[in-house]
């Protein structure tokens, strides 16, 4: 049995009796989370609940964008590689290995807080290093277990493609986002990407887009996605990051099985803070006509309600006007006074 040289897979994090484990917080945006869950079913997809085991080998290179430009390489760990076990529902295992096509061996480490999940990755900087460190070709799985060993063989085809890194189309706006409202999240094409490929979003761990295989899943051609209005707290940063993926899969009876190359962006969704509350001020009368101010944010949509009857509830009461406040405030006049003399009146932000 070989074991990785220093300068391979043992320059990956934390050299711990032969094995490599994952920092907890370092990478945790640039690691990649087991895609082999989405080939199996709904119910099949909770690890505590998957009565299959799945192997999985991955390699992604991680990009930044900070501003309207082309994202570029992360300067810490561009290039990721991930090796993934996740044990069925009803076994246990004494050890798993993985075999990486140049014959070095490691172990996989048991996640803390996942009993189920062991996994191993590697990174560096030099791109060369990486693809002689985890080539394509085949990558062995070894189970070993008190009652039944596995051995499986997940094949990393060298006909992969590296995606383009994702490129954000509106950038700026990501950086005043209005929670309150829906937020529509855009990127340029991912070259080479067709609809057997996959996009996946993340915002600050809170949001996901729709899993591979899932109806409404993201395949390669897609150019955005919405998050929906209420997901975000209003004066916040979220750490957040568009992947595109090209995988290859197989389920059996026996196990799931994946391979995939992908390319993340990284970037900073910033959530601009909460509005105050329209406030109505300075009611009067002019030419038989009542009216009232407005003070608003600018720019800011407002709504205002209106009512004969105060009782009733609000979300009964017609709408008279919906617009974005021109300026700190601004001046209404209802038509109707000139004939109905009670009205009730609310504002609110939004529509």
């Amino acid at each position: 049995m070989s074991q990785a040289p220093e300068r391979g897979i043992q320059s990956l994090c934390e050299k711990r009796a032969g094995s490599f484990r994952s920092p907890v917080s370092s990478w945790h945006f640039l690691r990649t989370l087991p895609l082999t869950m989405i080939l199996l079913s709904p119910a099949q997809r909770v690890p505590a609940q998957s009565p299959l085991t799945f192997f999985e080998v991955g390699k992604k290179w991680n990009y930044d964008q900070n501003s309207t430009a082309a994202p570029t390489l992360n300067p810490f760990i561009p290039y990721l590689f991930t090796g993934i076990t996740g044990l069925a529902s009803n076994r246990t295992a004494t050890s798993i290995t993985l075999r990486l096509p140049p014959g070095w061996v490691s172990n996989l480490v048991q996640i803390p807080g996942q009993p189920m999940e062991y996994d191993v990755a590697y990174h560096t900087t030099d791109l060369a290093t990486f693809n002689s460190t985890v080539p394509a070709g085949s990558y062995q799985f070894d189970v070993s277990a008190t009652t039944s060993n596995q051995l499986v063989n997940v094949n990393f085809p060298s006909s992969f493609a590296q995606p383009s890194a994702p490129h954000l189309t509106n950038y700026s706006a990501a950086q005043l986002v209005d929670p309150a409202k829906p937020f529509s999240l855009g990127w340029d094409t991912f070259t080479g990407g067709g609809t057997t490929d996959y996009v996946f979003v993340v915002v600050g761990g809170i949001w996901f887009s729709t899993p591979y295989g899932a109806t409404n899943a993201l395949n390669g051609l897609t150019r955005g996605v919405t998050v929906p209005a209420g997901t975000l707290q209003p004066g916040s940063n979220y750490q957040s990051s568009v992947s595109f993926y090209h995988l290859v899969g197989t389920v059996n009876p026996s196990y799931a099985a994946e391979a995939f190359v992908a390319t993340t962006t990284q970037f900073t969704l910033v959530t601009t803070a909460a509005s105050s509350p329209p406030e109505l001020t300075n009611a009067s009368w002019s030419a038989g006509r009542f009216g009232f101010d407005v003070a608003s944010a600018s720019n800011q949509v407002v709504t205002i309600i209106s009512n004969t009857n105060v009782n009733t509830a609000s979300t009964n009461w017609p709408v008279l006007l919906t617009t974005n406040s021109p300026g700190p405030s601004f001046h209404i006049t209802d038509p109707r006074s000139t004939t109905n003399k009670t009205f009730y009146y609310r504002a609110r932000n939004g529509p």
